[in-house]
């Protein structure tokens, strides 16, 4: 920020070489992540496959299905586990009575 200031040019090459580190520092600390999970998941293809695809960001995404209203929507998800835990809960046998 002192070279945004003064505008001298000294001030820019300080300000040149910093960024330069930084950049220089955030590439080596890339590349040695990248080294150790590759070298973590060469025994697993099926691990190395996750982690191109999470690098890659290519999961699945979770979408809703279309609607017109989301309270709409919201209440007929809720009905189905509703009902859905009702039934269940029916197929239980009714206990009349405790014995000892």
């Amino acid at each position: 920020k002192t070279w945004l200031k003064t505008k001298l040019q000294i001030d820019h090459d300080i300000f040149s070489y910093h960024r330069k580190h930084c950049n220089d520092l955030a590439a080596k600390k890339k590349k040695d992540y990248f080294c150790y999970s590759f070298s973590k998941y060469s025994n697993s293809q099926k691990g190395l496959f996750k982690f191109a695809e999470r690098f890659l960001d290519q999961s699945p995404t979770l979408t809703l299905p279309p609607f017109d209203s989301l309270s709409e929507t919201v209440d007929a998800f809720n009905k189905y586990f509703t009902d859905k835990i009702d039934k269940i809960h029916d197929q239980f046998p009714k206990a009349n009575a405790i014995t000892n």
